[in-house]
């Protein structure tokens, strides 16, 4: 689709504010919809202030807004901005309880198709976990059970939201072929593998990069990066990843683990780092960076890491940091699994393939020592982030997915 064809009116409803990270894609689709001239609007949760901290309000004609509940029911402000702004089709960016019921209280109200996305497995992401808590477990039920009341109380996809999505939506997406592959089978209709746009920095509140102060224990030491936020089901992966570290201190060598982005309130990560052989010298925790201080970090940065099991939940994921990893030009280690088959090893990324943090330890290691190789991946990284995110091609196929889905 050009910029020359018919025009739509896009409400993008969200489960959390813009440093989210499908938020960011979301963010980076506006623009280029916007630049194209069609009218889009982002309904959000969680703080509208994060328009001026992520640099939504520096794109165009966007207009945001926050959803709230009472109840089940949607609020009267949101519905009143939906009404106004009219659209021609709802998105809703995932089905989980909060985000469907968003979508459903304004299709409701404006009769416009609504398209669903997928952006995780979420049949599996809302079971319990053989490592959490007791307690936690024992209460899943009962929180799913609140989502009958009051939707933003269970933050995952329920029966109820998924069944919405199979029987409700006008077409289905994903965030990666395996995930698409997994949403045809397990609702039994098509889903289109839709890969999101590389967000760009004009879109994160700044056009260059910001550098900022480092804590002292760093200095002189090789930098190995880990960025995105730490919730439950991250947390084997980001275990992985602070012991491959060790692996690399206990060997002698001159590493630190530095990892930006929110934390869970449950997790300790220093705890974490100690209980992975991790001294406090060789470990810095920076919570979430705005957009030009991590692109700042991803650049100074030895080696960027994205650990990873070999397990379904990475198959069926696109690990959003790994764009703006890719980006950046820095050597990147990451799992095979899912959007590694879509990266070709040695030449755009090092790929492991075991949880064995002496696997991931080895491929930073070779990531540190070998010149040719450096080079090769500083290449082949932003090489790979065009080819498979470039934002004129993804908002294309966006665009033609919209269309097919209007005239079904």
């Amino acid at each position: 689709m050009t910029a020359t064809a018919t025009s739509l009116r896009i409400l993008f409803v969200c489960g959390a504010d813009f440093r989210g990270p499908s938020e960011k894609h979301v963010l980076a689709f506006c623009q280029e919809l916007t630049r194209r001239g069609h009218a889009v609007a982002v309904s959000i949760a969680g703080d509208l202030s994060t328009v001026d901290s992520e640099g939504a309000s520096s794109v165009s004609g966007l207009e945001v807004w926050r959803h709230t509940f009472t109840g089940r029911r949607l609020d009267a402000a949101p519905r009143r901005c939906a009404r106004r702004f009219d659209p021609s089709l709802i998105h809703a960016f995932n089905c989980r309880e909060p985000v469907a019921a968003a979508a459903r209280g304004y299709a409701r109200q404006l009769d416009a198709p609504v398209f669903v996305h997928f952006e995780d497995d979420e049949w599996s992401l809302a079971a319990p976990r053989p490592d959490e808590p007791r307690v936690r477990r024992l209460a899943r039920p009962i929180r799913r059970l609140t989502a009958v009341a009051h939707p933003p109380l269970w933050p995952f996809a329920t029966a109820g939201s998924l069944r919405w999505a199979e029987r409700s939506a006008r077409a289905l997406d994903a965030v990666s072929p395996a995930l698409a592959a997994h949403v045809t089978a397990m609702l039994a209709r098509p889903c289109a593998a839709l890969l999101p746009p590389l967000p760009g920095l004009a879109t994160l509140g700044s056009s260059a990069t910001r550098a900022m102060e480092l804590p002292a224990q760093l200095e002189g030491r090789r930098l190995i990066a880990f960025t995105g936020a730490v919730f439950g089901a991250h947390v084997r992966d980001f275990r992985l990843g602070l012991e491959a570290v060790a692996a690399l201190r206990a060997q002698g060598r001159a590493v630190a683990f530095v990892h930006a982005g929110e934390v869970a309130p449950r997790f300790d990560v220093h705890q974490l780092a100690r209980t992975a052989g991790l001294p406090e010298d060789s470990a810095a925790f920076l919570g979430y960076l705005p957009g030009p201080q991590s692109h700042w970090l991803l650049q100074r940065a030895a080696v960027l890491i994205q650990p990873g099991y070999p397990d379904s939940f990475n198959r069926l994921r696109l690990p959003s940091k790994v764009q703006a990893y890719l980006a950046s030009g820095t050597p990147t280690v990451t799992f095979a699994a899912g959007l590694g088959e879509l990266l070709e090893d040695r030449v755009e990324v090092l790929k492991t393939y075991t949880s064995r943090a002496s696997e991931l330890a080895d491929r930073i290691a070779e990531a540190l020592d070998d010149e040719d190789l450096r080079r090769r991946l500083a290449l082949g990284g932003p090489r790979a982030a065009q080819r498979l995110f470039d934002p004129s091609a993804t908002t294309d196929a966006l665009l033609a997915h919209y269309q097919a889905g209007l005239r079904a």
